[in-house]
């Protein structure tokens, strides 16, 4: 795959690196109806959510959405969109219009060493 593409399986490469290195630390949101897993550089009070985390690790600029669609990771990386909003779905555990899939929920946990839920069916 091109360095400069990104899909579901690169992102999770990017974000094991990212977590790797050590400048960074997740935890869960306060918020417990939605339990938002977010990500914050060492020395910094900037929140992240996985997929602008990763994006600013490939390139030092950060973003911020008010929405699950990351337009800059469609059209730098050619990220499909709706890639990025089963990520954005699971990130923020957002059952509204649609569920979220609980088991890429739990691989955002498990690569970012939080606590997995247990799946429900």
């Amino acid at each position: 795959m091109n360095e400069k593409m990104l899909n579901t399986e690169s992102f999770f490469e990017k974000l094991n690196l990212l977590i790797k290195n050590g400048d960074w630390e997740s935890f869960l949101g306060k918020d417990t109806e939605r339990k938002n897993i977010l990500l914050k550089r060492k020395n910094s009070e900037t929140l992240f959510c996985p997929l602008s985390a990763v994006y600013f690790f490939l390139t030092g600029r950060e973003i911020h959405r008010g929405s699950f669609i990351f337009k800059e990771l469609t059209d730098e990386f050619s990220f499909p969109w709706w890639e990025i909003l089963e990520i954005a779905y699971a990130e923020t555990a957002c059952n509204v219009s649609r569920f979220y899939d609980q088991k890429l929920r739990n691989r955002l946990l498990g690569t970012l060493n939080l606590p997995l839920e247990q799946i429900k069916f």
